[in-house]
């Protein structure tokens, strides 16, 4: 916009709001006069008065502080400004560009940004879709970017695989076109020959995901036989089951055996008439050989 514009003869200056503090961005965009603050050693320009008669471009304007809201909306409406620690009022004569990622209509309504600012800058409104909406441009930008780095790094990389670019343009691209270009410099970076392949890629893009995407088909199986074996009524490993017994808790001595009867290991041990008999005797014998005792001991 900047160079098919009137002011493409004036400078193009460039300031990212979000990498200052709000202290130091005053100073980065009015400018400061000497012994304004503590380090203020001479005086110095303001980014408004270096882009005097060209494009100001404000970047992450959405990180902007409240108090500097104010003054930025001064500037704009009077065209007017002073330096830090000044009180010589200087003329403003560039042209504001601002960019955000940030939605401003929300921040409006939330009471993070000024409404009166916002309807200031919204004149002319472009919205740029995130790269995942437009991938159409995706090859156009692999080959400039790697054009770039090629030169850059000095290496002879002519093209990129059609592997390699199936890939790149079916990726998301969270991180935009910075992740792009970060992707296609290091493709170019690790290349060993005149084409750069799907291996020059990094592991969460090329081979590693797919690895992952098998190591996930083969986990699956497993999974799925673990959930059976610790269904509900299952027995767990590691858990301790409760056995029955007496008021002491002591387990049943014939209850193994039974649950391995159940499944058909061993047989269930049997139980004789005459055995049963035999015990249901010894009671009142017993119970009669005690009452005899005593009466002795009487």
């Amino acid at each position: 916009m900047h160079h098919a514009s009137s002011r493409r003869d004036g400078p193009f200056v460039a300031v990212n709001c979000a990498a200052f503090a709000a202290t130091l961005l005053e100073s980065e965009l009015f400018g400061h006069e000497k012994g304004a603050f503590t380090g203020a050693d001479r005086q110095r320009a303001g980014r408004f008065e270096a882009a005097g008669g060209g494009t100001l471009f404000l970047d992450e304007i959405g990180d902007l502080p409240p108090p500097l809201q104010v003054k930025l909306l001064r500037v704009l409406q009077e065209k007017t400004y002073e330096r830090v620690g000044s009180n010589q009022t200087l003329s403003a004569d560039a042209r504001i560009v601002a960019a955000t990622h940030r939605e401003l209509e929300q921040m409006v309504a939330d009471g993070d940004f000024r409404q009166d600012l916002y309807y200031r800058l919204d004149v002319v409104n472009l919205r740029l879709p995130p790269l995942r909406e437009r991938r159409a441009d995706i090859p156009a930008l692999i080959e400039h970017f790697r054009r770039k780095a090629a030169t850059a790094y000095g290496k002879s990389v002519d093209a990129i695989s059609r592997e390699a670019m199936d890939l790149l343009v079916k990726h998301d691209y969270p991180g935009n076109v910075r992740e792009l270009e970060n992707l296609v410099t290091r493709m170019i970076v690790l290349a060993r020959g005149p084409v750069a392949t799907l291996a020059d890629l990094p592991g969460g893009t090329g081979s590693r995901k797919r690895a992952a995407s098998t190591i996930t088909a083969a986990i699956s199986p497993l999974r799925r036989g673990s959930r059976e074996a610790h269904r509900p009524g299952s027995p767990r490993r590691g858990r301790r089951q409760p056995q029955p017994g007496g008021a002491r808790g002591r387990p049943d001595r014939a209850q193994p055996a039974l649950q391995a009867a159940e499944v058909g290991l061993v047989a269930p041990p049997e139980t004789s008439k005459h055995s049963t008999e035999s015990s249901n005797a010894a009671a009142p014998r017993a119970r009669a050989d005690g009452a005899k005792s005593c009466n002795e001991a009487r």
